[in-house]
């Protein structure tokens, strides 16, 4: 999640924040999957419940708007994403990481489900 998060850096998950309110986008959530050695992600969520998603090379379109982003690293132009497209069913959510040129998010693996959400995370400094 760099440059947001780097790999020393303390956050704390509110588990109870998506029992009483819905996820919301440019959240960073810790979720939970089925695969793989580490079970718990941590990535940003860009698309809703319900919204189509548009990758087309470093540019986002949320039902055919472009979403503009100001916490990614600068992304190399020889670094694209393939053309990807997806329509969220009512309980999906699809998260990118913010280190795009090296994440494994939801372009690889899919969208998540609302209830693989833990919740939102939060740095602490000291």
């Amino acid at each position: 999640m760099l440059p947001t998060f780097s790999d020393s850096d303390k956050f704390i998950i509110n588990r109870f924040r998506y029992i009483f309110f819905n996820p919301k986008r440019g959240d960073i959530v810790c979720f939970k999957a089925n695969w793989g050695i580490n079970n718990i992600y941590l990535k940003r969520i860009i698309g809703l419940p319900g919204e189509s998603i548009e990758l087309n090379g470093n540019e986002i379109y949320i039902d055919g708007v472009k979403y503009y982003e100001n916490y990614i690293l600068e992304i190399h132009s020889t670094i694209q994403s393939k053309h990807l497209y997806c329509k969220l069913e009512n309980s999906q959510y699809f998260v990118l990481g913010d280190n795009r040129e090296t994440n494994f998010d939801s372009r690889r693996f899919g969208p998540i489900a609302k209830k693989d959400l833990i919740g939102p995370t939060y740095q602490i400094c000291f």
